[in-house]
């Protein structure tokens, strides 16, 4: 870690009330953070707690089936705050220039729903029926309406994407040895057909035009219907495909994005796989993919994986616990108190009810918890303070229906000290 890195670090105090068997938190991208601590909550901070407890009991069937940044960013629009008593309080929607934001919407697929979407201001980035899933650009005021059909089940804000790309593009031919492979058992890729799952295959400098003139791409790379990732990204696909052809230059080449959302990401995996392709790479990743069971992607891979497809991912550098740098703090829940009108304290350790948090400016965090997919009736509530207060609070409520399996928040630039 550079001088710069670490004099931007803040410090931020987790509270969870949890009320499950194991649970996870993780912070992206962080160093050094989950660090237990002797900071305990406050007459202030229970204060606080306790009028957000308040709040919620308020909520109406529709708010319930949203999440609570979307609650929050709401009431922001329509009060100038997302509470007055907590001004400090942040609701962690990001906004497009238009003034809407990106959302996922797990809900049954039909023309009806996409057509109230489009009639409350929204636009249809993409839908998946297999997954019950949409994803949308939205008004946030009109977000509530939406929720209210009884065909959604939930609306969040839109699960956020990574790439693991690595600083040096290609030295993978000459460390795999492939043109001594090539050269000895004529293994050039012949015959088979190779996906990859990336940002976009080009970029605002049209590099996916120069690189089939140039001859570092085949012209008859094939990109799935629509799929090809907004030139924005950065063209991170084209990187990957020209290095796939220097190891396999006979190789049949395909492509599509895996920045569009799990659900589109999953029915990607599923569509490279019918048009062929007996080798599917990608290099990404979602936040909020649970870790204790499988998701829509982890499930695609496992399908087109029984079918013969071999399936690779980049596992990147995410840190580790024994170098201190993982990020991430998990156990059982264990009973800290209860506390008249909201419920059990999480204690992280004996005694200790909050864990303080040195991270990155900009870091996200996530909870995992145990509980089945669509399996649990339980309550969860966090929250996270700064100097002044609760800076980012979230409930997550599982009826049993709902299939989200965790939460996050961005971790202000600003934050304090404690």
């Amino acid at each position: 870690m550079n001088n710069q890195t670490s004099q931007n670090r803040s410090r931020s105090r987790i509270f969870g009330l949890l009320s499950t068997l194991a649970a996870a938190f993780f912070c992206f991208p962080c160093a050094g953070v989950m660090a237990q601590a002797p900071n305990q909550i406050t007459e202030r901070m229970h204060q606080q707690i306790m009028a957000l407890q308040a709040d919620k009991v308020e909520r109406t069937p529709t708010q319930e089936k949203m999440d609570s940044h979307l609650i929050r960013a709401t009431r922001q629009i329509r009060e100038g705050v997302a509470r007055k008593d907590m001004p400090q309080l942040r609701h962690g929607v990001k906004f497009e220039t238009d003034g809407r934001t990106k959302v996922d919407i797990d809900a049954k697929v039909s023309e009806a729903l996409l057509n109230a979407i489009r009639a409350a201001g929204g636009e249809i980035i993409n839908n998946v029926p297999e997954e019950n899933a949409v994803r949308a650009f939205l008004p946030v005021e009109s977000a509530e309406a939406i929720a209210a059909r009884p065909d959604v089940k939930f609306i969040r804000p839109a699960s956020i994407p990574f790439s693991n790309a690595g600083s040096v593009n290609s030295q993978g031919d000459t460390t795999h040895r492939s043109a001594q492979a090539r050269s000895t058992f004529g293994a050039n890729g012949a015959g088979i057909k190779v996906g990859v799952l990336s940002t976009s295959i080009n970029d605002t400098k049209n590099s996916l035009g120069k690189s089939v003139n140039s001859g570092d791409l085949p012209g008859d790379t094939r990109v799935l219907q629509g799929q090809a990732g907004a030139n924005s990204l950065g063209g991170e696909g084209l990187a990957m495909l020209e290095i796939v052809h220097d190891l396999a230059p006979a190789s049949k080449l395909f492509y599509a994005t895996g920045f569009s959302g799990e659900a589109q990401m999953a029915q990607n995996i599923r569509n490279l796989a019918a048009s062929g392709c007996r080798i599917i790479i990608d290099d990404i990743g979602y936040y909020n993919e649970t870790p204790f069971q499988d998701g829509k992607i982890a499930k695609a891979i496992n399908a087109v994986s029984a079918d013969g497809v071999l399936y690779f991912s980049s596992a990147a550098k995410s840190g580790n616990v024994q170098s201190g740098n993982s990020g991430t703090w998990e156990g059982n829940f264990k009973k800290g108190g209860f506390q008249q009108g909201f419920g059990q304290y999480h204690a992280f350790k004996p005694g200790v009810f909050t864990n303080v948090v040195t991270q990155e400016t900009g870091a996200s965090t996530f909870l995992f918890w145990s509980d089945p997919l669509g399996g649990s009736a339980n309550d969860y509530d966090l929250f996270v303070f700064d100097s002044f207060g609760i800076s980012s609070a979230h409930r997550i409520i599982l009826n049993g229906e709902r299939k989200t399996q965790s939460s996050l928040w961005k971790h202000p630039a600003e934050a304090s000290r404690l």
